[in-house]
């Protein structure tokens, strides 16, 4: 029933039932909401249905109870009467089928989100994303692929899973693999560069040794840049400075 877009009873057999014996229709029409509650399509059509049918109801009664009126109390009682019991019901009928179909729309642009652009196969991940049962969630992705909306992609009811058939992903064009290579290159012409200029700026010639006169005996000691010792004669320690 996922795939396709037969209720579980015919509208006909509701409004023959609903001539001849009003109360059976009302069980069959509960009977079938209730075998839909996890079928979103077939909701949405059993909204329209039940509207139509209430709009048609109001529309007959109106006419009967307008032309036995004889005054105008009478006519605006039966408008008020069979507007609240029939027309009213229809409205917020045709409203939530609206409601339902925008719903199942939203769901669907996030499932196909998930699944290509996500990478989520879990469908109890899913339902616990949208809000909605997991049977609801599988009976919907399945009518996608149904109606081609999951291309490359089924549901696989065992294990819970929308699996892809083909993880693939496209390959860069060749203008963008040509513009890459290009990019690289001036890249590494440039790093080129800058490390030859480099090595060619003149390294600063070493300062030269310098004496050194010992603070404590007054001797003199030859040093290179950045060396220290002890003094010969008294221990003291000598830096160059």
């Amino acid at each position: 029933m996922a795939t396709d877009n037969k209720p579980s009873i015919h509208g006909g057999i509701i409004i023959a039932t609903l001539i001849i014996c009003f109360p059976v229709s009302i069980v069959l029409m509960i009977i079938r909401s209730a075998k839909h509650r996890n079928l979103t399509h077939l909701r949405i059509m059993d909204k329209q249905f039940y509207g139509g049918l209430l709009l048609s109801l109001f529309l007959f009664m109106f006419l009967m109870m307008f032309v036995q009126s004889t005054t105008n109390y009478d006519r605006f009682i039966s408008i008020i009467g069979t507007g609240l019991i029939f027309l009213l019901p229809s409205l917020l009928n045709f409203r939530r089928a609206s409601i339902l179909k925008k719903d199942l729309e939203n769901r669907m642009e996030q499932y196909h989100f998930m699944i290509y652009e996500q990478e989520v196969s879990l469908i109890a991940h899913m339902a616990q994303v949208v809000n909605q049962n997991v049977e609801t969630v599988t009976n919907e992705l399945t009518r996608m692929a149904a109606l081609g909306r999951l291309p490359d992609a089924y549901v696989h009811l065992p294990t819970g899973q929308v699996i892809l058939t083909n993880r693939q992903k496209p390959t860069a064009s060749f203008s963008a693999t040509n513009n890459l290579t290009v990019n690289l290159a001036a890249d590494l012409l440039g790093l080129a560069a800058t490390l030859e200029t480099v090595q060619e700026q003149p390294k600063e010639p070493p300062l030269p040794p310098k004496t050194i006169e010992c603070f404590g005996c007054g001797s003199k000691t030859q040093l290179l840049h950045g060396e220290q010792k002890e003094c010969a004669y008294c221990g003291s320690l000598l830096h160059y400075t």
